[in-house]
């Protein structure tokens, strides 16, 4: 069902000129098979790194439950900022992208240094001091937490995707927008499809309207910060203050609805059709 909606939208938006260039999804299977049709060759399918990074950082912890596995996990969170990172640098460059994915089980290690590789030769972080040297609590190669990083990291199916993280393409302002979405249209409340379809315009209207805010300054100018739990990292995180959202589209609808309404403007077919199939 999925993969026959994602073709439809896919094929409508085509027929009405869009010119698609990149899609970012997860690895969803029958997603992936859908992009490999002849007719969408042109269409750069990249994987949301979101969904890889929460992905990877499930399978390390997992593993690092074992008792024997303990000291992998403050290493967790580590990986899966190296990945962002190792994403967001790679120019578009797959070999260059898996080499810097793949140098960080020398660096758990201590070892910064990687001759086998073709681009990346060595860490990009600044020489670490020693009393970093002596905090950081480093894998020792060869040992058990340690080969289980590497079964993680060195994973076929993950290296193989690797081209398609290349772009550094996440959906996160879509996964803001179908937060907010539930202000609009709760998912535990049904609605015709007439409503359904004017709660969603409502919703892109607010969300396109407020989506470029700036970060909040204070009086003197300077910028607004706050402490928030993060449930995905489990601590505590510094996150910035947004200004406060604008809702002038509000008012422009209501002068465009007393305007309509003075001049008889109302019709019927103002109204869009329901589609084929829908009950309500």
């Amino acid at each position: 069902m999925e993969r026959d909606a994602f073709g439809v939208s896919l094929d409508y938006l085509i027929s009405e000129g869009v010119d698609i260039e990149c899609i970012a999804t997860d690895r969803h299977k029958g997603i992936r098979a859908e992009l490999k049709k002849p007719a969408y060759h042109r269409i750069n399918h990249q994987f949301d790194l979101f969904h890889v990074s929460k992905s990877i950082k499930k399978k390390l912890g997992l593993k690092a439950k074992k008792r024997c596995n303990k000291d992998l996990s403050p290493w967790i969170n580590c990986l899966s900022n190296h990945l962002w990172w190792s994403s967001r640098t790679c120019g578009g460059d797959d070999v260059l992208l898996q080499e810097k994915w793949m140098s960080v089980t020398e660096h758990v290690g201590n070892n910064h240094r990687f001759r086998n590789n073709q681009m990346f030769k060595r860490c990009a972080h600044d020489p670490i001091s020693g009393r970093d040297q002596t905090d950081i609590k480093w894998l020792k190669l060869g040992t058990t937490p340690h080969r289980a990083l590497h079964e993680v990291v060195h994973e076929k199916s993950l290296l193989k995707d690797m081209s398609h993280l290349t772009g550094f393409k996440h959906t996160g302002e879509l996964e803001v927008f179908h937060n907010m979405l539930l202000k609009y249209a709760p998912k535990r409340q049904h609605f015709s499809y007439l409503g359904m379809r004017a709660r969603l315009q409502l919703a892109a209207l607010d969300h396109n309207s407020n989506v470029f805010r700036e970060q909040a300054t204070t009086k003197k100018g300077d910028p607004r910060w706050t402490a928030a739990f993060s449930k995905r990292k489990k601590d505590w995180i510094a996150r910035k203050v947004i200004q406060a959202k604008q809702y002038g589209f509000r008012q422009d609808l209501m002068k465009l609805v007393l305007k309509r309404a003075a001049s008889c403007e109302w019709s019927l077919g103002l109204w869009p059709a329901r589609p084929e199939g829908c009950r309500n």
